[in-house]
């Protein structure tokens, strides 16, 4: 499609592969789903932060491999649950508050880095069995198998058990018990 008047022909973008929109102060990508053969998508430097409700959708991008959104400014739903062959996520330096990628099985690159607002990342139990170590994130970020826990949580430097945490009075509690286990503590209810 030549003609610039912000809408594209379906029929010229639906075997289109890779698509590089680099700082193009674009700031919505809205109609994206009609890429449907899509691989790729670099659309880092843009301003998503306008997106409607319903955030921003790659459900029929079911070939995509490579999604580059670092520094977009995304803070909405993201929805990548159809992308299983995902292989590279880079959401740096966004507004992000929920993920999810727990269906995202292939995931090799995941960086999370500078997302202030995003404390857990929703995992699936097989990633939980072996954390790539292309995968780059946040101290205070978490995985977990269950994001819906609306406190935080802390993971523990000796065997890196995360535990829910609340706030009562100002102050941070456990809200379950440590399992953590140690020859050198004892307990004299239930320990001999």
């Amino acid at each position: 499609d030549t003609v610039l008047d912000n809408y594209v022909d379906t029929s010229t973008i639906n075997t289109l592969t890779e698509l590089n929109i680099l700082n193009k102060n674009i700031n919505s990508i809205i109609g994206i789903e009609d890429f449907t053969s899509l691989e790729e998508l670099q659309a880092y430097g843009n301003d998503f932060s306008d997106e409607d409700n319903s955030g921003l959708v790659f459900t029929n991008n079911v070939n995509l491999i490579t999604l580059v959104l670092w520094g977009s400014k995304i803070s909405k739903k993201l929805d990548l649950s159809q992308n299983k062959d995902l292989l590279t996520l880079n959401l740096n330096s966004n507004n992000l508050e929920k993920l999810n990628v727990s269906n995202n099985n292939k995931l090799t690159t995941l960086y999370t880095l500078e997302n202030s607002s995003l404390s857990c990342i929703q995992i699936s139990e097989i990633q939980a069995n072996g954390i790539p170590s292309g995968w780059q994130k946040e101290s205070y970020q978490t995985y977990n198998t269950d994001c819906s826990f609306d406190g935080t949580y802390f993971t523990d430097p000796r065997d890196e058990n995360v535990y829910k945490t609340i706030n009562i009075n100002g102050k941070i509690w456990f809200a379950e018990d440590l399992r953590y286990d140690s020859e050198l503590s004892y307990n004299p209810y239930y320990d001999e």
